[in-house]
Order: structure tokens, then sequence, then C-alpha cells
């Protein structure tokens, strides 16, 4: 009810202005008539959109771009099918990635931001069932694991293959120099044959929405909180991985 009645107050107001300033026989040009109804039409934007749950205020307030690049890309969906029996309950273990300290709440990486990845990982694959078992190995850290990416992935490969995983994938988060872009690394390996399906890396950068830039130049609101946070960011910088790695399209 407070939402109908803050939508179409404005309308009103609009509308009672109009009126008013006719009945006076205040002549308006057409100019004049359509800077009225262009502010009335901002107002009631603002006022409606002020209305919305925090999570949605955030996801509004900022437009994100998402960047793929393939280093090795198989089809994910096709490699399963050729590679295994298609009964066969293929399953695929996501190690927790290693987040910097830059974003990390200690002066050290901390397991916690990498697990948070990796589960919502887990979830954007479960969605796009691409592969049957999808499950979070929580083996966290050994040393070395970060530099290890680039050099073969030889424990990633062991701890997959000992929990009896067919692929695994793993990944960090580079070191952010903005709190608007992150930068996601990521391969999928084939864990008996060592074959690298996937290596690819990820990155989503936001700039503020054309909502957001409306508000602040109404002076409405133009600070939303939640928007300050780096959950929404990772969360685009996930959808926008699993994107890449599901594709079935060239990806640059």
């Amino acid at each position: 009810m407070n939402f109908l009645f803050r939508c179409s107050s404005v309308g009103l107001s609009v509308k009672l202005l109009t009126h008013h300033l006719a009945s006076r026989g205040t002549c308006l040009t057409v100019r004049q008539l359509s800077s009225i109804l262009m502010c009335g039409a901002a107002l009631a934007l603002v006022s409606c959109a002020n209305l919305r749950p925090k999570s949605a205020a955030t996801a509004a307030s900022y437009d994100t771009d998402c960047k793929n690049h393939a280093y090795v890309r198989l089809v994910l969906r096709d490699y399963i099918s050729t590679r295994f029996h298609s009964q066969a309950p293929v399953r695929m273990a996501i190690l927790p990635f290693s987040a910097p300290a830059n974003v990390s709440a200690y002066n050290t990486e901390r397991p916690g931001l990498g697990n948070e990845l990796a589960w919502s990982l887990r979830s954007e694959l479960v969605r796009t069932e691409a592969s049957t078992i999808v499950e979070v190995l929580n083996r966290y850290d050994w040393p070395g694991k970060k530099d290890e990416f680039f050099l073969g992935n030889h424990d990633a490969i062991n701890v997959a293959r000992e929990a009896g995983y067919d692929l695994v994938l793993i990944g960090f988060l580079e070191s952010m120099k903005s709190l608007d872009e992150a930068i996601l690394h990521t391969k999928i390996i084939d864990v008996a044959s060592g074959i690298t399906v996937w290596n690819g890396r990820s990155r989503v950068e936001r700039s503020e929405s054309f909502w957001y830039r409306t508000n602040e130049w109404l002076d409405v609101d133009r600070r939303v909180p939640s928007a300050n946070t780096m959950q929404p960011l990772f969360d685009s910088l996930v959808r926008c991985s699993v994107r890449g790695i599901t594709s079935e399209e060239p990806i640059g």
C-alpha cells in the first residue's frame, strides 16, 4: 500500500501542478510542459526504486561487465559425454580458492573467502548441470598451492584422485587493485589423464548504473550502504566464470 502511495503521489502532484497553472491562465510552452513531465517521471522512478529491498537496490546501483579469456578450452559438456560412460556419475571436486590479503579480514590469506567462492561456483555449476556431481572438497591450503596453478597442479590432482573424483576445479583470486574490479583464474583438470579441460581468466568490472546516477543527480538516497560491500562483485565474478566454463561458443 505504501509502495502504491509513494509511486502514484508523484504523478498526482505533477497533474495538480499543471491543472493549477492552467486554472490561473498560465500558458505553458511545449518545452516547459515537457520539462515538468520529465522531472515528474524521474522523481517517480527514484521514489519507486528506493522502496526496493537492499539487495535489489545494490544490484541496480551498478552495471557489471564480464569478460572471459580462455587459454585452454574444451567444451565441458562434450568432453564429459565422450570421456565417460553415459550412465557414469561423473564427480567434479572444487578446491577452495586462495584469496589475497587485501580483501581478507586478516593479514594473511584466509580460507573463508576462497571457500565462499568455491561454494558459489558449485551452486552455479549445479544450476547449469555441467556435471552430474559437483562437490566442494574441503582441503583449504598447502605450501605453494597458488604458485602450483602455473606449475602442473600435481598436489591438487592427487588430492582429488585420493578422494575419488574424476575432475578437479582449481583457481585463485588475483590481488585486487580496485573495489570495482575482480579477476579469477580457474582450471578444470581430468584427474586420471591430467588433461586440462579448461584454463581461463574471468574478469568483472562494475560501474555506476543510470539508476544510481539519477539518484545522485536528484540528491535522493545518494548512498546505498550495501552497495559498498564486495559480495555483489564476487557474485558477478562467479557467474561470469561459470559462463566461460560452460559456454559452447568460442571465447577470446
